[in-house]
């Protein structure tokens, strides 16, 4: 496994768990893909910023795999509950 790669997806996590944004989006490509419900992908570093500002998402790193540069990590995701309004 290479450092490098393997450095970037750990600080990547910890800005999104951390809520750094100013961080995450240095350490993301302009043409990130973020996955959606729907069949309309929001992608790029506007998006990304809006989704980590306001998804409350907190990312635990499970196994981590790289192969030419390529990284694939299995985490589990843990929501921050939405409020309601009574």
């Amino acid at each position: 496994m290479s450092t490098s790669e393997i450095a970037t997806v750990l600080a990547w996590h910890d800005a999104v768990n951390s809520n750094d944004i100013d961080t995450l989006v240095e350490l993301s490509s302009d043409d990130i893909v973020l996955p959606t419900d729907d069949d309309d992908p929001d992608q790029g570093l506007d998006e990304l910023r809006e989704w980590a500002t306001s998804s409350g998402v907190t990312l635990e790193i499970g196994r981590m795999f790289v192969h030419h540069g390529i990284v694939v990590v299995e985490e589990t995701s843990t929501w921050r509950p939405t409020p309601t309004h009574r």
